[in-house]
């Protein structure tokens, strides 16, 4: 890099079909991962053994928690199923197709130089030196595109805002925007349930002992190049009843009946009391089967001495009320409540897409907690200042609670 910090990198050639790699420059995809390019190569491997490789993917595609506590799991399990995994490791399909493909380690992570600096802007910057140095390889023809999977994915997006003119394409599988709203501290909730663990999975992958590589530190899977082959409207619900909850009582509910496709951002808005000075709210939106049976849609939560809504970064309906609000989450934005006084809060739910079935009913629920997806009392003055104390909903006639959910469905349904 221009500091002089050397990135580890293997690299995946197309071959003719005596093996050798072919003479002729091709379009390039770099992936730059945290995850070391040694994991890459490991499951590349793995997958690519035909009966071993299959076995995987099936297992993965038959696992199903459907109908237990346990169910979102096999959301992830089955996009493991899929072509995920080429995604997150080396896409053999691509090489095969005529492209050359480029899996780095980031800065301080892997086999790569330097001090670790996730999504900062020396990493932002290695990641368009890497695109111009692969970009004038004799392997490449000068078009560079970019794949990968959760971290490379924002990695990528990062990059093509600062549109290196080699960079021609990006294929980002879930990237996030906004990486303390999405992950880190959503709602002003320290994420203690994943954050923690992900940062000591990525470092311990400096612990892998290194094995074998050449000066340029490189390896190349040489594969046989195939012949032929070119590289809504918006319901309004309000509950006019009231109710009272404690650190872990759901609070009253109410289903909403609705049919067809539910998407976009969502408000949980409550008309709230607090014994101290600061308080938490978690919320869920849920599909119900006519069985009984509830399905998580979409989670949010609050920190409410955080409540604080840019107007300028958040959405509403027609009516004016909110549907997306955006917070600040800043220490300079906070504003404590007064106990006793009735203050209102806007909470979003994650952003998703759903299908209601026919007979299938939406429902809230609020919670005073939500362990361990959510901490604000790891976070000081958030837990002197909510001193654990009950926090209260009034849910009355003068200033109703409702949920503010974007739906849609056939004209004039």
């Amino acid at each position: 890099m221009s500091d002089g910090t050397v990135l580890k990198a293997n690299v995946y050639r197309p071959t003719d079909v005596a093996g050798r790699p072919i003479d002729t420059p091709t379009p390039t995809i770099v992936n730059l991962t945290p995850y070391t390019k040694l994991v890459s190569n490991i499951l590349d491997s793995a997958i690519s053994i035909p009966w071993l490789g299959e076995a995987i993917l099936d297992l993965f595609r038959r696992f199903d928690l459907t109908g237990t506590p346990l169910a979102g799991i096999t959301d992830i399990t089955k996009a493991f199923g899929t072509g995920l995994p080429r995604t997150l490791a080396v896409d053999r399909n691509l090489i095969e197709s005529g492209y050359t493909q480029i899996v780095v380690d980031v800065r301080g992570t892997g086999f790569s130089e330097g001090t670790v600096q996730f999504f900062g802007q020396r990493e932002q910057q290695d990641t368009v030196e890497v695109i111009d140095w692969a970009s004038r390889q004799p392997w490449s023809n000068g078009s560079i595109g970019m794949s990968g999977v959760s971290y490379s994915a924002v990695d990528q997006i990062q990059a093509a805002d600062k549109q290196p003119p080699a960079l021609k394409a990006i294929f980002p599988v879930e990237p996030g925007s906004d990486l303390m709203h999405d992950i880190l501290a959503p709602g002003g909730g320290l994420n203690a349930g994943f954050v923690p663990g992900w940062l000591a999975a990525v470092d311990a992958t400096k612990l892998v002992p290194r094995p074998g590589i050449d000066r340029a530190g490189t390896v190349r899977l040489e594969v046989a190049r195939r012949p032929g082959r070119q590289p809504a409207d918006l319901l309004r619900h309000a509950d006019r009843r009231t109710a009272h909850t404690g650190r872990r009582a759901p609070a009253r509910q109410r289903e909403i009946r609705i049919r067809r496709e539910q998407s976009a951002p969502i408000d949980v808005h409550l008309n709230t009391v607090y014994d101290a000075t600061d308080g938490y709210w978690s919320a869920t939106l849920n599909d119900v089967a006519p069985d009984g049976l509830s399905t998580v849609l979409s989670t949010g939560q609050l920190v409410v001495s955080l409540r604080a809504i840019d107007p300028g970064r958040s959405t509403r309906s027609a009516d004016g009320d909110l549907t997306g609000p955006y917070t600040k989450l800043t220490l300079d934005s906070r504003q404590p409540v007064v106990p006793g006084q009735p203050t209102t809060i806007d909470l979003a739910l994650t952003p998703t897409d759903a299908i209601l079935q026919p007979g299938h009913r939406l429902r809230a629920d609020v919670y005073a907690s939500n362990f361990p997806k959510g901490l604000p009392v790891l976070l000081f003055p958030f837990l002197a200042d909510t001193r654990l104390q009950p926090q209260h909903l009034d849910l009355d006639t003068a200033a109703p609670s409702f949920v503010n959910v974007p739906i849609g469905g056939a004209p004039g349904w």
